[in-house]
């Protein structure tokens, strides 16, 4: 009975506010308050390259962890196959305060590991409870003693977590009717996480709650295990401190210089340029020298973590030297790292091939291009940039939340841009409160342009599109048009202006003449002028909505791309219950490297489609780039097929979408070649519109698996995955099988689902009439501003004109590769000044204009 007693543990827990609010109103009292908490008593917090992680012990009771307060997974435990919902458990308090069934969770485990790890993982959760996922820990009696079977939990969470940061709340495994010391068990889970969570693993926040009914009073038993937490702090902060003290005795830098030896000239103008404007500068020039192991890659990585701009000298000589691309690697990985745009390429000599990873990163050019340039001025031109970002500490900072929005997005091609800057003259002359996208201006060095390019104009209120030829025969500018059209067709709160600068013959694609055009051929200045004020007096009032033209033919994007793949699917494969086949015989693809680039939840997918393979075609080798983290960027670059498996998570994840415009980045520079294999997992929101509208080959949503499943199409099953690492049973649907099955087989033979690349982010026949050429004088505006509203349509009460940070550049260059011209690294960050200055208080556009 002695261990019932509770005692105050002497520190302050904050109290949970919906507690405090409903003490407030008399609904509880002080004893029932407590009961329903969960406090905290202590933290463990480690340093680490990716900032600080946190081990906390709290006490409570663990179903009530806020719903603000939500995390990626909890964890408990059970004795083997025994989820009873028994009163004063963890499984009976899930059950009887959140209705979560473990039992019910159980019989459709999503991941199984229990054998290799002695853990499963459930499906998604009801969104009322404070946590995403379950992952269930039992105890193999055979399996070694409970604490080193606790460590290889730990060790499944390197799949589990896929690389992404991740917070997991736990009580003390393997305690309450279980039996085991709350002491010895805490000690081996935080022992466990400090390891793992110091050797990388990315367990942001793991929170240990030890039971108690009253936040701020714990068990006389657990007093022990308390005061052990304490010792535990003291160790594994002394460690983490340890470690960040030697990356401390690392002196700080100004710029880090990354270049090939043959570019030593080239360095030393830079070194000098670097010197001249700020004399003072500290500066890590050295080549270190390659040794066949990790300590010289850490060696630099530190050296670059501590440097506030890393300039690397992109030359032919560079691209030649694996060290040097390693190099540019690990300042990617800075960039991730201090959440910075800290990388600045300078270009210097014209590279006939660039890697694909490197074609996304926005540089600096320097290169000789015009009998009026000089390299001397260039470079110095460019060292003025990075001196100027230094001072200012101008850098982007990178936010997984943000989504950038522009008033206005000036979509153009680069051989014909007069038109465009004529445009932006007149938008901030007149209006220059606006927050307008223009690639020149809106560049930022390093950043990866393909990602700004397609959020900023998915967020973009109008979008004002330059049709030439150069504009029609530019792969990105094709992209431009078609995001701008699907939010056009999805009545996404735009204005869309496509303007008609000239094009050979007077024809014009069908898919450029879906939107009518206005013509400013003939009175351009003033057209243009008359644009201006139409968008300056839009209804651009924080409070208000723009006005948006109809289209003619109603058109549901996403059942047209549906159709599409069920086509091309039905085309190529026959179906026999729930087996899959080729209709024609075609000749497996031999000896080719597969990566799988996919979020946690889709891990269950890429198992499946492996293993799938492997039966099919064993001369394929499938690699996951979670399992290759420090090799993932030249792995996709050197793949023979990339596969995405896009989800609602995948699209949220900073990292995985980088390699998501990688890999399409690459796709773009070999049209003739299928390299990039989408697959839509779960993703079926509007929103960005750019991910809905990609070309996928296999969505598991569409109607076709379904049908091919029929009676069971709701029911199932296990699958026995083998592949090292993940071996386990995973759970599908009957219809995902189907779906999976297919994928591997597209894989295993090469089969082409998508034949058009030419254009990856693809409406092509919304209309299913326009599929030849158009004349112009078809496409026109009959009326370019009416006076009044004609049977338009608002959007709705979406939030206009906020502040957005993004950067921007074409494919449309001599080489295909990604430049801006040197300017201003503050130029952006004044201009955004002017703009807060100059917008007035209280402007709103009154007048209803539309565009017909």
């Amino acid at each position: 009975m002695s261990e019932d007693k509770t005692i105050q543990h002497g520190i302050d827990i904050e109290v949970p506010e919906c507690v405090e609010r409903k003490l407030r109103e008399g609904k509880i009292d002080d004893a029932e308050a407590f009961e329903r908490g969960l406090g905290s008593i202590d933290k463990i917090v480690l340093s680490t390259r990716q900032g600080d992680c946190i081990v906390e012990l709290m006490c409570g009771d663990i179903t009530r962890l806020p719903i603000e307060d939500k995390v990626d997974y909890i964890l408990i435990s059970a004795f083997p196959n025994d989820y009873s919902a028994v009163r004063g458990t963890v499984i009976g308090s899930l059950y009887s305060y959140l209705g979560i069934d473990v039992e019910r969770l159980a019989v459709n485990k999503d991941v199984d590991l229990r054998k290799n790890f002695s853990c499963w993982v459930s499906g998604a959760l009801p969104s009322h409870a404070p946590y995403k996922r379950l992952v269930c820990f039992e105890r193999i009696y055979q399996g070694g003693s409970v604490s080193e079977q606790i460590a290889k939990v730990y060790r499944s969470f390197t799949p589990i977590f896929n690389n992404e940061e991740t917070t997991v709340i736990s009580p003390l495994l393997a305690t309450g009717n279980q039996g085991h010391s709350t002491k010895k068990i805490l000690t081996a889970m935080v022992d466990g996480a400090c390891g793992w969570i110091l050797s990388g693993l990315p367990l942001r926040h793991l929170k240990l709650v030890v039971y108690s009914k009253k936040i701020n009073e714990i068990y006389k038993r657990d007093v022990e295990t308390v005061e052990e937490f304490k010792n535990l702090k003291i160790k594994w902060e002394k460690i983490s401190k340890s470690k960040a003290a030697k990356a401390e005795q690392i002196d700080d830098y100004d710029v880090y210089l990354s270049y090939s030896e043959a570019d030593i000239q080239s360095s030393q103008k830079i070194i000098s340029k670097l010197q001249r404007v700020k004399p003072e500068i500290k500066l890590f020039t050295k080549i270190i020298t390659f040794s066949n192991n990790d300590v010289w890659q850490q060696k630099i990585f530190d050296v670059m973590v501590k440097s506030k701009r890393i300039i690397v000298i992109l030359s032919p000589a560079y691209i030649a030297n694996e060290e040097c691309l390693e190099q540019f690697n690990m300042a990617m990985c800075c960039n991730r790292y201090k959440k910075k745009q800290v990388l600045a390429p300078f270009y210097i000599e014209t590279i006939p091939s660039f890697p694909s990873y490197m074609l996304l990163v926005q540089y600096v050019e320097c290169r000789i291009r015009r009998e009026s340039d000089n390299d001397e001025r260039l470079i110095g031109k460019a060292c003025e940039i990075i001196i100027e970002a230094i001072e200012e500490d101008t850098v982007e900072v990178l936010s997984v939340k943000k989504t950038p929005h522009y008033d206005v997005f000036i979509s153009y091609a680069h051989r014909t841009p007069l038109e465009a800057e004529s445009m932006l003259g007149l938008l901030q002359t007149n209006s220059p409160w606006l927050n307008i996208f223009f690639d020149k201006r809106e560049l930022c060095t390093g950043s990866v342009w393909q990602k700004s390019l397609y959020e900023s104009i998915d967020n973009a209120s109008v979008i004002v599109m330059f049709i030439s030829d150069a504009y029609i025969n530019s792969t990105v500018c094709s992209e431009e048009y078609d995001i701008a059209l699907a939010r056009y067709y999805l009545k996404d709160d735009v204005v869309v202006v496509p303007l008609y600068c000239g094009v050979k013959d007077d024809k014009i694609p069908a898919k450029f003449s879906a939107i009518p055009m206005i013509d400013i051929q003939q009175d351009k200045d003033n057209k243009l002028q008359q644009l201006v004020e139409y968008i300056k007096h839009c209804d651009v009032d924080k409070t208000g909505s723009v006005l948006y033209s109809e289209p003619t033919n109603e058109a549901n994007v996403q059942d047209i791309l549906e159709n599409k793949r069920t086509d091309i699917i039905n085309s190529l494969h026959k179906f026999d219950k729930d087996k899959v086949n080729l209709k024609l015989k075609t000749a497996l693809v031999e000896n080719q490297k597969i990566v799988f680039s996919f979020s946690q939840n889709c891990l269950k997918y890429a198992a499946a489609i492996c293993q799938y393979i492997e039966k099919t075609n064993e001369t394929l080798e499938c690699i996951f780039l979670s399992e290759n983290h420090n090799e993932r960027l030249s792995l996709l670059d050197k793949a023979d097929r990339i596969v995405i498996i896009i989800s609602k998570q995948y699209i949220e994840s900073n990292n995985l979408m980088e390699e998501f415009h990688i890999a399409m980045c690459r796709q773009r520079a070999f049209l003739t070649q299928n390299i990039v294999y989408l697959i839509n997992a779960s993703h079926s929101q509007t929103k960005p519109v750019f991910m809905s509208i990609v070309p996928y080959s296999i969505s598991l949503k569409d109607k076709v698996w379904i049908r091919e499943v029929k009676y069971h199409s709701d029911k199932s099953t296990s699958i026995i995955i083998k592949r090292i690492g993940i071996a386990g049973s995973y759970n599908y649907h009957f219809a995902e099988i189907v779906a999976l099955q297919t994928a591997a087989l597209d894989l295993s033979y090469g089969l082409v689902t998508i034949k058009d690349w030419k254009n990856m982010i693809n409406i092509i026949s919304i209309d299913q009439n326009k599929t030849h050429d158009k004349l112009v004088q078809k496409c026109f505006r009959t009326n370019i501003f009416p006076k009044e509203d004609r049977g338009s349509t608002t959007g709705g009460d979406k939030n206009r004109f906020e502040e957005g940070v993004t950067g921007k550049e074409k494919d449309d260059s001599e080489e295909g590769a990604i430049g801006m011209e040197s300017q201003s690294g503050s130029n952006e960050k004044k201009n955004k000044n002017e703009r807060k200055k100059a917008k007035p208080s209280g402007k709103g556009g009154s007048q209803s204009c539309v565009l017909i």
